[in-house]
């Protein structure tokens, strides 16, 4: 079964190509939408929305952790798919990664349904959740468990905006770890754990040393 994960540099909508190749390896045309509840979420909800309601989706908005978490696991296993958000990255680990959530979303994934993640959401999907100094209180890293969609690999958000190339470098110290930096409004798409496509004003990653900028596809 194929693997297909989204992976964005800051919040939504999607970048207009990632849209509808989300849309189109979806089977069910439902999803998920996972946020972290604060003042003011269901104002923000259009911007969640983005290109799915207009290419025939329809979604579910789940801010977290507002209703059951077995309610979500059951929608989670009904949906075709799955949108995580962006926000506070420890909340969303406390609130999906290390609850039954965090469970279903990996048992779905890999059995085709289509993930993305925006921001938070990105940093989550990895193996391990790398959240850089510049996104964190206690201005240090903090490496936290992730939801292992993608292996080998870690990722920078809001790179070129937060000047991320030190963090990115430092996260990718092991060669066996592939890393990408991925600017705001910017994604990347894999399939199968393999890169496929990036969109936006910038995905990059460092290869022999050096910071590279991905050509789109």
């Amino acid at each position: 079964m194929s693997t297909h994960l989204f992976l964005f540099g800051s919040g939504p909508p999607f970048t207009e190509t990632l849209g509808k190749r989300f849309v189109e390896v979806m089977r069910k045309k439902t999803c998920i939408i996972l946020v972290i509840d604060r003042p003011g979420i269901e104002d923000y909800r259009k911007t969640y929305e983005g290109s799915l309601k207009s290419l025939g989706v329809r979604y579910l908005f789940r801010p977290l952790p507002a209703v059951s978490e077995q309610e979500i696991c059951n929608e989670l296993n009904d949906c075709g798919g799955i949108v995580i958000g962006g926000g506070h990255t420890e909340r969303y680990i406390d609130e999906v990664v290390e609850k039954t959530i965090g469970l279903t979303i990996r048992d779905q994934f890999y059995k085709g349904i289509p993930v993305a993640g925006f921001s938070a959401g990105a940093i989550i999907s990895m193996e391990t959740s790398m959240i850089s100094a510049k996104d964190h209180s206690s201005k240090r890293l903090r490496v936290r468990k992730g939801l292992g969609l993608q292996k080998h690999t870690q990722v920078a958000v809001h790179f070129s905006e937060w000047e991320e190339e030190e963090h990115l470098r430092r996260i990718t110290k092991d060669d066996a770890i592939e890393g990408f930096g991925i600017n705001e409004k910017s994604g990347i798409y894999f399939e199968d754990g393999i890169r496929d496509m990036t969109e936006g004003s910038g995905v990059y990653s460092i290869e022999a040393g050096v910071l590279r900028k991905l050509e789109g596809n």
